[in-house]
């Protein structure tokens, strides 16, 4: 009688654990495989980002040492761009950089950093502007790139 109440397949409970836990290792594999690559989408988005920001500042740069800072109007906001002159020595809260000795000669001694204007999270996201202060000539300028709609 005992024969009959007998699992017809032996290990049948030993065939489903083996499966649960290739199952899981497959899973934790692609979950680790799919964070990887996030990671390295957001590295290579950064540098991406990094380098499209030195070359507009320092095409910015070139030109103001031949010509005077363009007066901030509808076309520099449509630009993404801010040129300003700033009176006296800059003042800020700015940390070192660790390419910065790497960059052109023109901005290897400047002032980086970013500045974000209240409101929203949305609008703070939106009004991230990457900002070089550099002197040219004497004068000490203030080069700010809108970075916000990239990062948004």
């Amino acid at each position: 009688m005992n024969d009959k109440n007998k699992n017809p397949e032996p290990g049948g409970k030993i065939r489903k654990s083996i499966t649960n836990k290739l199952q899981s290792k497959l899973f934790f594999r692609l979950i680790g495989i799919f964070v990887s690559l996030n990671i390295m989408i957001c590295i290579i988005g950064g540098i991406a980002l990094a380098l499209y920001c030195e070359n507009k500042v320092f095409g910015a740069l070139e030109l103001l040492e031949d010509h005077q800072p363009p007066v901030s109007g509808e076309w520099m906001e449509l630009a993404g761009m801010n040129v300003r002159a700033i009176a006296g020595n800059y003042s800020g809260n700015w940390a070192s950089w660790p390419f910065s000795e790497r960059l052109p000669y023109a901005t290897e001694s400047a002032y980086r950093g970013f500045r974000a204007e209240g409101g929203g999270p949305r609008d703070a996201l939106r009004s991230i502007t990457y900002v070089v202060a550099v002197g040219v000539d004497g004068l000490m300028y203030e080069v700010g790139l809108r970075i916000g709609d990239f990062l948004l």
